[in-house]
C-alpha cells in the first residue's frame, strides 16, 4: 500500500478518532449525566477521553487505519442492508 498523504491522513484520522468516541460516548453519556449532573462537566469527561483515542489513532500505521476504516464501512452497510429487509 502505498503511504498516505498527509492531508489524507489527517482526514482518515479524525474520521476514526470522531467513529469511536461517538460509539464509546453514546454508549455512556446518559450515565455519565446522570451521576455527573452538570453538562460542563460531562464536557470534560469527553475531552478527557479524547486525547487518548488521538493518540491511539495516530500511532497506527496507514495500512491499519485505511483497514480500519473499512470494517467500519462494511459494518455500516450490514445495517444499513439490515435496516432495509426490517421495514
Amino acid at each position: 500500500m502505498d503511504k498516505l498523504n498527509r492531508k489524507l491522513r489527517k482526514h482518515f484520522e479524525s474520521l476514526l478518532t470522531n467513529y469511536l468516541l461517538e460509539e464509546t460516548l453514546q454508549a455512556d453519556f446518559g450515565r455519565m449525566h446522570q451521576s455527573v449532573g452538570s453538562p460542563q462537566l460531562v464536557s470534560q469527561l469527553i475531552q478527557s477521553r479524547e486525547q487518548p483515542v488521538k493518540r491511539v489513532v495516530k500511532k497506527m500505521s496507514d495500512e491499519r487505519l485505511v483497514n480500519q476504516l473499512k470494517q467500519i464501512q462494511s459494518l455500516s452497510v450490514e445495517i444499513e442492508q439490515d435496516l432495509r429487509i426490517h421495514s
